[in-house]
């Protein structure tokens, strides 16, 4: 290809391109200004919020969920593990535990 033909090729290219970001401007600017896509963007704000706080609630959760699954752990290994020999200890210890709270 001759190089004013590369040239003149390129200039086509460039102008669509340059066609291309005005129209894109154009539906940016159109899409700005309609309420619906705000209230939509809003909305979606909204909804990425309760979602994040959801999570963090579930983080928490699962924290005290793993915090009651170790003091179980060690109330029963204190209980069980023949340490303890005194029967009202014994009971406090069982008293204490999160598993008989639970039932």
């Amino acid at each position: 290809m001759s190089r004013p033909f590369q040239l003149y090729r390129l200039q086509g290219l460039d102008s669509q391109a340059d066609g291309i970001h005005t129209r894109l401007k154009d539906i940016e600017s159109a899409l700005a200004d309609d309420l619906q896509v705000n209230l939509s963007r809003e909305k979606a704000s909204q909804i990425n919020a309760n979602l994040e706080r959801a999570r963090q609630n579930l983080r928490n959760a699962e924290f005290e969920t793993q915090q009651q699954r170790i003091k179980i752990e060690q109330t029963e290994a204190t209980l069980y593990g023949g340490k303890v020999r005194n029967p009202k200890e014994l009971k406090d210890l069982e008293d204490e535990s999160p598993r008989s709270n639970a039932t």
